[in-house]
């Protein structure tokens, strides 16, 4: 008898605490600007090698010690919080924007690093087309995969390190 009650007891616990009942919890959306849509499509960049970015999130896939530099302004030097802000920026600048990658160069991979050069883009917004090559270190900590450092050489007026 007193195990039937301390069973009932148990189990009137486990059902009163919602543990039972469905759930009508949803995601948040996505936050508008972090790159969750891979806006500038950077899955293609690793998309060769089998790899892909656990999350396309800016604040994912950079490297906390991200730095952005372009090969011709000796002045843009940016870390991962100034690159994400200019990403925002180009963002709502060229809302149309379609982001083409190609690795025509090197590519080489040791256990947890991909470097990448000779990485053409070309960007078409409207009637404007920017296009360059970069280079890119891909790094992988904690098995996520991110971007450490990027070499951008603009061929046309610079996309990624317009100062407008």
């Amino acid at each position: 008898m007193r195990r039937l009650v301390y069973l009932i007891v148990v189990c009137s616990g486990l059902v009163g605490c919602g543990l039972f009942t469905p759930r009508n919890d949803f995601e948040d959306p996505a936050v508008e600007g972090t790159g969750t849509n891979d806006y500038f499509n950077f899955a293609a960049l690793i998309a060769s090698s089998g790899e892909k970015f656990s999350k396309l999130d800016w604040y994912e896939l950079f490297d906390d010690q991200f730095r952005y530099v372009n090969a011709h302004l000796a002045d843009v030097d940016y870390d991962k919080n100034e690159f994400i802000n200019h990403l925002q920026q180009q963002q709502k600048l060229f809302s149309d924007a379609a982001v083409t990658w190609s690795n025509t160069g090197d590519f080489l991979r040791t256990q947890d690093t991909i470097t990448l050069s000779d990485v053409s883009y070309t960007i078409q917004s409207g009637s404007t087309t920017f296009s360059g090559i970069s280079r890119f270190i891909i790094v992988r900590s904690d098995n996520i995969w991110h971007i450490a450092f990027w070499v951008d050489e603009p061929e046309t007026d610079p996309f990624f390190s317009r100062t407008e």
